[in-house]
């Protein structure tokens, strides 16, 4: 997407596991990357303002509030943190003082006040979080991957709905094909849950081709797998896991000997490129079914993962996917 369109991304000072000084770092690197990407920054006085006077792109916001990642998510709805960085920063984007949100903070909370202020569209019942995960043949996206733990076949249609079109305007993919994540291809396989979503995805999805087992998340049969969040957070921890596991283990085998280590400078920019690969450059995933662009970072991300997930939060905003999204659900 053309980065020659000012965009404005409201960020969350306090959110993830490193902030503020994470950020802050994050903020600077996606400024400096995207000519024309300007931040809102939202978040304690003593720790933005010195930042924010000293980059002309970067407008500090105070708030008085924290939100920690081990608070009740749903603090976000009460009065007591009405002051806090995150609803402060949906504030920006619902008054269109900012054309995204972005935060590495708790994904509840950033998922509950995005839906409160920034609201959900009107024909939306529940909003997900989606994600591309790298696969041979470029990326595959999974939704849900953790917002709604118990669904209705109706909401995995419109998750559905919904990825198609990310699909489409975000990734280039026409015509994405979708499956529906199950513990065999067969449509007689899953459980009762399942089997109706299947029929129901049948008669209304476009682009639906059948069921999809978890090895289907990576392996590139899919454009879209679609899950309720339970099963989603699962399976999305469960690759990320093996990932961080094969790399750890790779590392240590070329690593334990003199003719290993040789081997590795022979092939390390092999290794580098696979890395490169399997890696993150999103910077987060993607809250689908609210009036905006909101995209939540991993709570332990580094100041790269920020800057990635800021400047996809851009990359979003300059794109037409809320419009379209407004086309097909924002009228009753």
């Amino acid at each position: 997407m053309e980065n020659s369109k000012k965009v404005v991304v409201a960020v969350d000072a306090h959110g993830g596991d490193n902030a503020p000084a994470c950020v802050l770092e994050g903020v600077k690197l996606a400024v400096n990357k995207d000519p024309n990407l300007y931040v809102e920054l939202f978040g304690d006085k003593d720790a933005i303002e010195s930042f924010c006077t000293q980059n002309d792109k970067v407008n500090a916001n105070f708030t008085t509030k924290i939100l920690k990642m081990s608070d009740d998510p749903e603090l976000v709805i009460k009065r007591q943190f009405a002051d806090c960085s995150i609803v402060q920063a949906c504030k920006a984007v619902k008054n269109n003082q900012a054309q995204a949100f972005f935060s590495a903070g708790s994904t509840g909370a950033c998922a509950a006040a995005a839906s409160v202020i920034i609201r959900r569209f009107a024909n939306i019942k529940r909003p997900c979080i989606i994600s591309a995960l790298p696969s041979p043949k470029g990326s595959t996206i999974l939704a849900d991957m953790g917002a709604n733990p118990d669904c209705s076949p109706e909401n995995l249609l419109q998750f559905g709905q919904m990825a198609s079109l990310y699909a489409q305007n975000i990734c280039g993919i026409q015509n994405p094909k979708i499956g529906l994540l199950s513990n065999g291809e067969e449509d007689c396989k899953g459980n009762s849950f399942t089997k109706e979503t299947h029929a129901l995805l049948c008669e209304k999805l476009d682009g639906f081709k059948g069921n999809a087992e978890s090895p289907n998340i990576i392996d590139g049969s899919f454009d879209i797998v679609l899950a309720d969040g339970f099963c989603g957070n699962i399976a999305l921890k469960a690759i990320e896991g093996t990932s961080k596991m094969l790399m750890s283990e790779i590392k240590s085998s070329l690593m334990s000997s003199l003719k290993s280590k040789i081997g590795a400078l022979l092939i390390k920019n092999s290794l580098y490129s696979l890395k490169e690969k399997m890696s993150d450059d999103i910077g987060g995933a993607i809250l689908l079914g609210v009036q905006g662009v909101v995209v939540i970072g991993h709570g332990n991300s580094k100041a790269k993962n920020i800057s990635d997930g800021i400047l996809t939060s851009a990359k979003m905003a300059r794109s037409n996917l809320i419009n379209k999204m407004n086309e097909e659900f924002g009228k009753r």
